[in-house]
């Protein structure tokens, strides 16, 4: 590039998430659209697929319903002149043929050749495809997202698939009332590490009904220098040691000795390894896979963080009541995971993948944490026929033999 005169990348492409490639381009961009001045009102309209609503202008969309009885629910069709464009502001018909024109947002942006230039269009800008068209395509596309992203040209988030603020901030622990740096009342804990430049840890505690708080979150820099040789481990041991902890899952991934230092420390029984699926759908795996002789377990990181996410949301996981900084990363964090829908080049099928937009750390961290806890219930639930509340457990993870072992109140 630098050697070109003139120095030009060129990208096409379809949105798919907000905040990720294209649109996040697009964004950075002058930001240049399509769109229709009324004939009537003057009004210029960027198109939004929404319905037209007089009592919000600010939400109101260019999408009128003229003819409820036009649609059939049951064979997904709808008839010509159900549905019509039309003024977000005034309602009244917006003529896409003769008043469109292209504008700009952010001028600013391209000043003397420089930054991003940015052009957005979509299927609501093309005059051959009417709005009942759209509206049909929407009744027979399977998937939501898949929609808005090839046919409105939009970013999709599932919020399902998407910790919000309020999933965080407002499911507080009955217990911890801010970050606890002991067991406290917990019948289990579990601690958990992702390991890089930055090792981050959680802290989860299990009560006696089976609840799940996040208890507690810190990250520890990675010391290089040769005579701190690991300083930084020493003190995630040192943290982790005040919990007396009854599990410990650490990533695999850039772990070095690390698994080996801390099985060493806790003991073989209760450190563990895990080792995502590589691939970013779902791999059918239901269940993580323990292996107790080798101290691994083998997790489909999608289902997992699909679990973590839908149980945060459920309240069946709560969160230390006073709002850190820390917290604050944990909800960044994972507001960076991404679940969304992708099609299959070549069968046309449309599968469910696990992205990231930025760093996921503390996600991914808690996700294998809680994969160590709820396999500590399970084990409780299902020993000898005992109920949860039941005070051991069998150590062989894949059900063999007689061992057990027992843990402290």
């Amino acid at each position: 590039m630098s050697s070109s005169p003139f120095k030009v990348v060129r990208r096409w492409s379809t949105p798919t998430v907000k905040d990720y490639g294209i649109d996040k381009l697009y964004k950075q961009s002058d930001q240049w659209y399509y769109g229709y001045d009324c004939e009537y009102c003057n009004h210029f309209n960027e198109m939004k697929y929404a319905d037209y609503d007089p009592n919000d202008l600010e939400k109101s969309g260019n999408v009128l319903l003229v003819n409820p009885d036009g649609i059939n629910e049951t064979a997904k069709t709808v008839q010509d002149g159900t549905y019509q464009y039309v003024c977000q502001k005034c309602g009244k018909p917006l003529d896409r043929w003769y008043r469109g024109r292209w504008a700009c947002k952010y001028a600013e942006r391209t000043e003397n050749n420089k930054g991003i230039r940015g052009y957005f269009i979509s299927q609501l800008n093309a005059t051959w495809i009417s709005c009942d068209e759209i509206k049909e395509k929407e009744m027979n596309t399977e998937s939501k997202q898949s929609f808005y992203n090839y046919i409105i040209g939009a970013p999709f988030d599932d919020e399902k698939m998407k910790v919000m603020p309020e999933d965080v901030y407002e499911n507080k622990s009955n217990i911890a009332k801010q970050q606890m740096f002991n067991r406290g009342r917990y019948k289990f804990i579990s601690c958990s590490v992702d390991w890089g430049n930055t090792h981050w840890c959680a802290v989860h505690g299990m009560t006696e009904d089976g609840h799940v708080d996040l208890i507690r979150l810190f990250s520890v820099k990675k010391i290089s220098r040769p005579d701190m040789v690991e300083a930084d481990l020493e003190r995630i041991i040192l943290e982790f040691e005040k919990y007396e902890p009854d599990i410990i899952v650490a990533d695999n991934g850039d772990s070095g000795n690390n698994i080996m230092k801390l099985i060493n420390f806790f003991g073989k029984d209760k450190v563990f390894g895990c080792t995502y699926k590589s691939s970013p759908r779902s791999s059918g795996q239901l269940y993580a896979q323990f292996n107790e002789k080798g101290n691994t377990v083998t997790v489909d990181k999608l289902m997992h963080n699909k679990r973590y996410i839908q149980d945060l949301k459920a309240g069946r996981i709560s969160v230390y009541q006073h709002v850190d900084e820390e917290l604050k990363t944990f909800l960044k964090h994972w507001q960076n995971v991404i679940i969304m829908d992708e099609e299959d080049d070549k069968n046309g099928e449309t599968y469910q993948i696990i992205k990231r937009r930025g760093d996921d750390h503390y996600a991914q961290s808690a996700v294998i944490g809680y994969i160590g806890l709820t396999r500590l219930k399970e084990l409780y639930e299902s020993a000898n026929g005992t109920s949860f509340g039941s005070t051991f457990v069998s150590t062989d993870y894949n059900q063999e033999g007689n061992k057990q072992f027992y843990f402290d109140e």
